[in-house]
């Protein structure tokens, strides 16, 4: 009776220890994620959900979860981290930051429950997608409030959420105190760039006669590039027009006028805040990079 009773203790203790120190950010359980949201993108339920919301189909920009070696649901578990909690207790609980939880991402009653949303709904089909392949009815999916940033680490660290789950990538959420995002954070692919950031080429390149093929061919010294400062648009313009004159302006008003009239060849700027108005003199747009991106953010391995 005895040798039960200490099995039946370490037993316990052990359960309880496990739930304590429950490495919530293993990569596996990214892999997971990664796996599920793949088969959302290739078989449209994700641009399904998005138009359903938006009212227009995601445009296609490179990003891992595209890569088909994505596609890997991890067949064994190497450590009691959090897909295998997902699995053992058909539960995830997953953060989000209430100030943005805005329609059309977030729907919340007036007690601040999540009753739906683009977010929302995503989560719950990967999830739904992950209980499939594992054999199980269904996962049940706990969305809980974080209501400031420097909140984000510590509460995740102490098991108030599992996973971050949303925007992932504007700069000022992921500032200090959560960063540096490479120390302490791995997250899943991005859930699909749906508004990548834009170069737009001007009626000056055409006149230099610059190749505007690609941001390579257009990327010259004599290139001028004119961005608003301090933001994505800078960052992008910097790591894709390296050798390129490149300057901010103050305004939309004026990177447009200097993209009409000079002496801009090339402006940086969000498909969102590039209105009618340039339609008549941009000769050619592409993407360049990621801006309105979604994903799930993990701890670390310990």
């Amino acid at each position: 009776p005895m040798k039960v009773t200490l099995l039946l203790f370490a037993l316990f203790f052990a359960t309880v220890f496990c739930q304590l120190k429950l490495d919530r950010g293993n990569r596996e359980a990214a892999d997971a994620f990664d796996a599920a949201l793949l088969e959302l993108w290739q078989d449209g339920t994700y641009d399904d959900l998005y138009r359903s919301y938006y009212g227009k189909t995601p445009e296609r920009f490179s990003d891992c979860v595209e890569d088909v070696a994505a596609l890997n649901y991890p067949a064994t578990m190497t450590n009691k981290g959090l897909l295998d909690y997902m699995l053992d207790n058909a539960e995830i609980r997953m953060g989000y930051f209430e100030p943005l939880a805005i329609l059309p991402g977030f729907d919340t009653d007036a007690y601040g429950n999540v009753v739906g949303g683009f977010y929302p709904d995503l989560a719950e089909e990967i999830v739904a997608r992950i209980a499939l392949n594992y054999g199980l009815p269904s996962i049940n999916l706990e969305w809980i409030p974080i209501t400031a940033v420097p909140d984000f680490y510590p509460d995740h660290v102490d098991g108030v959420y599992d996973v971050i789950f949303m925007s992932l990538f504007k700069t000022a959420m992921w500032s200090a105190p959560v960063a540096p995002r490479p120390d302490i954070w791995q997250f899943s692919c991005g859930l699909l760039t749906t508004e990548p950031l834009r170069y737009y080429v001007c009626p000056s390149a055409y006149t230099k006669g610059l190749n505007f093929e690609s941001a390579e061919t257009l990327d010259t010294p004599s290139t001028i590039v004119k961005f608003i400062g301090g933001g994505a648009q800078e960052t992008a313009a910097n790591a894709n027009f390296p050798s390129s004159q490149r300057s901010a302006v103050a305004d939309l008003a004026t990177l447009f006028d200097e993209c009409e009239n000079g002496p801009a060849d090339v402006i940086v700027e969000l498909p969102d805040r590039i209105t009618s108005a340039v339609d008549g003199f941009i000769l050619d747009t592409q993407p360049i990079a990621t801006y309105q991106n979604t994903g799930a953010a993990f701890r670390l391995d310990a």
